[in-house]
């Protein structure tokens, strides 16, 4: 069959936000070749314009629009730099219109069959989430990271690019853990808490905590 007909048969996908961790979910998508992307919506950018080919058409107040034309999947192409609040109201913005989040793993990531990934979560290239894994909704498990065997993460948790959480480790909801940190095996980080860039996390961190070094110290709220 034809390309074409092929893609007609695909179910479509609206991309939220259109930066750069949104062009790493488009080359996932594009990638796995599950879904035809629509559009991607971001107000930041000028309606019109394309990203990596992919028409912008908007901010999120074009949702309802893409609903009643029939697209009932959304991804969301915003990260977090420390605050990942900003994906928890995108995704309940979608969730409310009726949108589903599928999850999306990039072709070159491992994930084990016996991992249990939350709707909407996003694992890149080189990734590696390993056997009793399990993720809340929305968690981005960035470029070359490693969540090591019976992992918890809570909702909107990112491990940021060659990050490496050991065996056991447990996230609540919105932490964020810098590049290239480490945490080793049974540490609990709580609730929003903040992990620095090549820290190494020795000791559980409490909720809104930021930490960093290495050894990994509490430096403050966030």
């Amino acid at each position: 069959c034809s390309k074409n007909s092929v893609r007609n048969k695909m179910e479509r996908i609206i991309i939220l936000g259109g930066g750069g961790h949104a062009k790493s979910v488009i080359d996932t998508v594009l990638a796995t070749g599950t879904y035809e992307i629509a559009a991607g919506l971001d107000p930041a950018l000028k309606k019109g314009s394309k990203l990596m080919n992919i028409p912008v058409a908007g901010a999120d107040d074009e949702l309802a629009r893409f609903w009643r034309l029939g697209i009932k999947n959304c991804a969301i192409g915003v990260g977090s730099v420390g605050d990942t609040g900003v994906r928890g109201r995108l995704y309940l913005k979608a969730k409310r219109a009726g949108f589903k989040f599928p999850v999306l793993s990039h072709p070159r990531a491992f994930v084990s069959e016996y991992a249990l990934l939350g709707e909407g979560t996003f694992v890149a290239a080189q990734a590696a989430v390993n056997p009793g894994v399990r993720t809340g909704v929305c968690c981005i498990v960035n470029t070359g990271a490693v969540v090591e065997h019976d992992c918890r993460l809570g909702d909107f948790t990112h491990v940021s690019t060659n990050a490496a959480l050991c065996g056991g480790v447990i996230t609540g909801a919105g932490v964020h853990i810098g590049a290239g940190a480490t945490v080793i095996e049974g540490r609990k980080i709580g609730k929003a808490a903040l992990v620095g860039a090549g820290s190494l996390v020795a000791r559980d961190i409490g909720p809104g905590w930021l930490c960093y070094g290495v050894p990994a110290r509490r430096q403050g709220k966030k």
